[in-house]
C-alpha cells in the first residue's frame, strides 16, 4: 500500500495517510471549498464540476457531464477561450493560465469570473484542465461605470471629450482613399444669459443644456456621434457623410432649437446655434479637422450666431 508522509515544521510530529485517505480528504476539500471548480479532458468536455460550480452558476455536475465548456463559458470571451484552446488541452503547455471572463448562469444571467486553469497530464499521456472560477462581477460592475464615467458628461450623459477624440481617431484612421464624413462644432448662443438672470441661475443653464441635448440627438441620425465637449459646446461626427448632406443635418439641428425659446420660473429665453462644419476627407489630420470646425464656429459665432458656416482654407 502506498504510504505518503506529511512532515510538520516540529519535528516530533509525524503524520502517516494511505494514498486512499488522502483521496478521501483531496475529495472532500474539492466539493467544500468556496472557490468554483470544474474539470474538463482535452476535447473540452466536463468531467466534473463541484458543488461551488453548481452554487455560482446554476448548472448541477448531472447537468454539465460530456457538455463542452462552451455551454457554461462563453465563446465571445478571448480570454477564457485563450485558456481551453487546443494546444492547452491537449498537454502542450507547463505553467497555470488566468484570465478574465463570462459564465452563462443556468437562468441565462451572466457573472463576471476571474479564472485559473492548470493543466493535469495523467497516467498514459491523457491531459485534462482544472479550473477554478472566482466571482468577480461586483468589481467588474465597479471597472465598466468607472470607464462608462470616463467617457461620457456627468450632466446630459453624452460621450465627452475623450470619448468623441477617440471616434474621431477611428474615422481619420481609415486611408486617405476611404475617408469620409464630416465634423461639426456647436455653440449654444444666449447660455451665458441664462446663467445670469434665470432666478435659478446654474441650475436653469443645466436644464437648458439638457433639452438642447435631447433635441440635438433626437434630430440626428443612429450612426452620428453627438458629444458635449465642455461648457456650451457640442460636437457631431457625421461618418460617411457628404458635405451636402452634413450641410442639411447641421441645418436641421440649427432649427431644432428654434423651435420654441427655454422656459424656467415664468422667464422665457430665446436660444439658437452657432455651428461650424468641416468636412473630413483626403489627407486631413485629427489636429486640423478639430482646428478647422472650430474656426468655422467661431465665425458663425462672430456673424451674429443662429447660422451654419462651413469651413474653406480662406478662413486659415
Amino acid at each position: 500500500m502506498d504510504v505518503i508522509t506529511f512532515n510538520r515544521e516540529l519535528p516530533e510530529f509525524y503524520y502517516t495517510l494511505s494514498a486512499t485517505e488522502c483521496e478521501g480528504i483531496s475529495s472532500l476539500a474539492y466539493e467544500n471549498v468556496g472557490v468554483a471548480i470544474c474539470v474538463f479532458d482535452a476535447a473540452g468536455r466536463f468531467v466534473k464540476a463541484n458543488h461551488a460550480y453548481s452554487r455560482l452558476c446554476g448548472w448541477g455536475e448531472v447537468d454539465l457531464l460530456g457538455q463542452s465548456y462552451s455551454l457554461t463559458i462563453t465563446e465571445n470571451e478571448d480570454s477564457i477561450a485563450t485558456l481551453l484552446n487546443a494546444p492547452y488541452l491537449e498537454g502542450q503547455a507547463d505553467q497555470p493560465l488566468t484570465g478574465e471572463g463570462i459564465v452563462l448562469c443556468k437562468d441565462m444571467g451572466i457573472i463576471d469570473v476571474y479564472t485559473t486553469a492548470t493543466l493535469i497530464t495523467r497516467r498514459g499521456g491523457q491531459s485534462m484542465v482544472v479550473m477554478s472560477l472566482s466571482d468577480i462581477t461586483i468589481r467588474k460592475q465597479h471597472e465598466r461605470k468607472l470607464l462608462y464615467l470616463s467617457r461620457h458628461d456627468h450632466l446630459t450623459g453624452l460621450p465627452n471629450r475623450l470619448a468623441f477624440e477617440e471616434q474621431l481617431a477611428q474615422v481619420i484612421a481609415v486611408s486617405p482613399a476611404e475617408r469620409s464624413g464630416a465634423l461639426l462644432f456647436i455653440d449654444l448662443d444666449g447660455f451665458k444669459r441664462i446663467n445670469d438672470t434665470a432666478p435659478k441661475g446654474h441650475a436653469a443653464g443645466d436644464q437648458a443644456l439638457l433639452e438642447v441635448a435631447d433635441n440635438l440627438q433626437s434630430t440626428l441620425r443612429a450612426t452620428d456621434l453627438l458629444a458635449r465637449l465642455g461648457g456650451d459646446e457640442f460636437a457631431v461626427l457625421l461618418p460617411h457623410t457628404p458635405l451636402a448632406i452634413a450641410e442639411q443635418v447641421a441645418e436641421r439641428l440649427r432649427q431644432s432649437v428654434l423651435v420654441e425659446p427655454f422656459l424656467t420660473d415664468g422667464c422665457s429665453f430665446p436660444l439658437s446655434l452657432s455651428i461650424g462644419l468641416v468636412a473630413i476627407a483626403g489627407q486631413a489630420a485629427e489636429h486640423t479637422v478639430i482646428r478647422e470646425a472650430d474656426t468655422a464656429m467661431y465665425l458663425a459665432k462672430r456673424q451674429g450666431g443662429n447660422r451654419v458656416i462651413v469651413f474653406d482654407n480662406a478662413m486659415g
